[in-house]
């Protein structure tokens, strides 16, 4: 296995981590739909249906990447340092159209989090390694694929962060 195919399994491994971790979340016994307006607009559930929203288009864009379709990467600096340091600032960006959260119930979110998680398992680490192509990111730029397989957990975390501080500051 090339040292490239070792990063993109690495960052796989990761992305599979915050997907758990998401699904802990709905499996903690908290309230998805608690309010805190002083922390979010979102609900805890929103927050988790927002983060598999976009991680199902992180994975279509690595089917895209594996495939050669894309142009040359080109990360800006926000996504250099957010990927960096594993850090989104809050209230800054909004989410894309695509990855709004709408009223799916419990069980198909969990369920569409499996499949998500089954999804990127199933992508190829070499073929991706081997992709010289990225597709652009409304605000990071044009990512690679391992900067998108770096990107997913740091906004999944952001999202971790916020359900958390939401749950907190509802008690």
């Amino acid at each position: 296995m090339s040292r490239r195919s070792k990063r993109i399994s690495k960052a796989l491994a990761k992305v599979d981590h915050s997907l758990s971790e998401l699904l802990g979340l709905m499996e903690s016994g908290k309230d998805l739909s608690a309010s805190a307006l002083t922390v979010s607009a979102w609900t805890p559930g929103k927050h988790i249906e927002h983060a598999m929203l976009a991680g199902e288009s992180v994975y279509r864009v690595a089917q895209l990447l594996s495939t050669g379709d894309g142009e040359k990467p080109k990360l800006r600096l926000i996504g250099r340092v957010s990927i960096a340091f594993n850090w989104i600032p809050r209230g800054k960006g909004k989410a894309p159209d695509v990855t709004q959260p709408g009223d799916l119930t419990i069980e198909e979110l969990r369920s569409r989090l499996e499949i998500l998680r089954k999804s990127f398992a199933s992508l190829d680490a070499e073929k991706l390694a081997s992709c010289k192509v990225g597709r652009a990111h409304p605000v990071f730029g044009v990512l690679g694929p391992r900067d998108w397989l770096r990107f997913m957990p740091v906004h999944n975390h952001h999202h971790v962060k916020i359900v958390r501080d939401v749950w907190n500051a509802a008690e």
